[in-house]
């Protein structure tokens, strides 16, 4: 059995990440760092028998800080190279075997990466994007950084967030979840870049494709990674946790200067 174990700062967001689980339980803690030292050291640091059951529980109750723990058996994971699904609401897909890593739901061994991407003033000519990657609490993984160039619009930082996301993991061979709100990343890389390519770059009405500075480096990386890819669609603003971190970060990215600025 492996436990898996992060912080929530509510008690509905704990309840949400570890209902259905068997076994799933939490703990209260009054400081964020007595939860971040359980975090660090696990379960057997603590002795005393003080985890009340997460769901069903009548004598729980809301605390600052929570520690959602859960376990399940390691499961295999899928061989598919490059494949794309959609997720409920919550974010969730449909796999019986979910585990909560760093405050993100996983499936089997998967790397998970919430990508996104901010632009504050969207189709303005002060527009500012910024490009956030989430893989857990305080993963030293996590980018936030502003969008780099003129074009400051939201599509490109979204493409900017998986490509820095295969960038981070394009050499692991461990399989790779990449958690997108943006259906034209998406449609991007699983459906309309074979054909671009084939057609040298060109849409179907003769047009050429936009982004392709940066559409062109993802189709790289996404085809040279040795571990598979799984392409997510989540729906945004929905109260999924991974995906609310990494519209904190993108949005945190978009008020720095442009990289090549600095």
């Amino acid at each position: 059995m492996i436990h898996l174990i992060t912080v929530m700062t509510n008690r509905p967001e704990c309840e949400k990440q570890v209902k259905g689980f068997i076994g799933a339980k939490y703990k209260k803690f009054e400081t964020q760092k007595e939860a971040e030292e359980f975090v660090k050291n696990g379960p057997k640091a603590y002795t005393k028998p003080s985890y009340k059951a997460a769901v069903g529980s009548s004598s729980a109750r809301p605390s600052p800080y929570n520690a959602a723990a859960s376990s399940s058996k390691a499961s295999g994971a899928s061989s598919s190279s490059n494949t794309a699904t959609t997720s409920t609401s919550t974010g969730t897909e449909s796999s019986k075997d979910h585990r909560i890593v760093n405050g993100v739901r996983v499936i089997s061994d998967a790397i998970v990466a919430y990508t996104d991407g901010s632009s504050l003033g969207n189709g303005k000519s002060n527009s500012r994007a910024g490009v956030g990657v989430f893989f857990g609490v305080n993963d030293p993984r996590n980018v936030s950084e502003r969008l780099d160039g003129d074009l400051q619009t939201n599509q490109r930082a979204e493409l900017t967030a998986a490509l820095r996301a295969l960038e981070v993991c394009g050499s692991d061979t461990a399989p790779l979840e990449i958690r997108t709100d943006s259906m034209y990343t998406i449609n991007i890389v699983t459906k309309w870049a074979e054909s671009w390519i084939k057609n040298d770059w060109k849409r179907g009405d003769g047009g050429s494709v936009q982004n392709r500075d940066i559409i062109e480096p993802l189709i790289n990386k996404v085809k040279s990674r040795p571990g598979p890819i799984k392409w997510v669609f989540v729906k945004g603003h929905a109260g999924t946790f991974g995906n609310e971190m990494a519209d904190k970060l993108a949005n945190s990215g978009a008020i720095l200067p442009k990289p090549s600025a600095m």
